[in-house]
């Protein structure tokens, strides 16, 4: 992500804390914009190796335009398109991690038959990926039970192992 501190200056959002990162959260750096009390979130997560803008309030919305005409960002069509790019591992890979964070306590339908429909892709390192983002959308009822499928049926030990390591460390539903 371009410098999100020198935007914040631009933007003139005040500082309002930050939380290390630790086992259970990311690196994240939070701003309030004058005025309006909309909250601005520079999320650092290094299990996926995204930065990530979260945006919370009543002007969320203008607030979003205004960063998206400085910095480059992904829209939901984009990254729907690089769940598409089957044969392309790392653009797979890469989307996947995207949708994770994209994806809300609600189970939302077109997304995950998108990142299911990987779940069958023929290269483990992809739906290694998925159960990656299967952790981050384990809300949602059709991601536990795709997690179960992988942990159950996979064809390579790994992936199994894996998905059987998320879903242990996952509360009860």
């Amino acid at each position: 992500m371009d410098n999100v501190e020198d935007m914040a200056m631009e933007f003139g959002w005040t500082p309002v804390g930050t939380r290390e990162e630790s086992e259970e959260s990311p690196f994240t750096e939070i701003w309030q914009e004058e005025g309006s009390g909309t909250l601005i979130s520079f999320v650092h997560d290094s299990l996926l190796g995204i930065d990530y803008l979260l945006i919370r309030g009543t002007d969320a919305a203008k607030l979003t335009q205004q960063i998206q005409s400085k910095i480059s960002t992904y829209t939901r069509q984009s990254i729907f398109d690089e769940l598409r790019q089957t044969g392309d591992r790392e653009t797979c890979i890469a989307g996947l991690y995207r949708a994770s964070l994209i994806g809300g306590k609600r189970e939302e339908r077109d997304l995950f038959e998108a990142i299911a429909s990987l779940a069958e892709d023929s290269d483990p390192e992809v739906r290694h990926a998925v159960i990656v983002a299967g952790a981050y959308l384990a809300e949602w009822p059709s991601m536990r039970a795709l997690l179960l499928r992988l942990r159950d049926d996979d064809p390579e030990e790994t992936v199994r192992r894996d998905a059987r390591t998320v879903l242990e460390a996952l509360p009860s539903i």
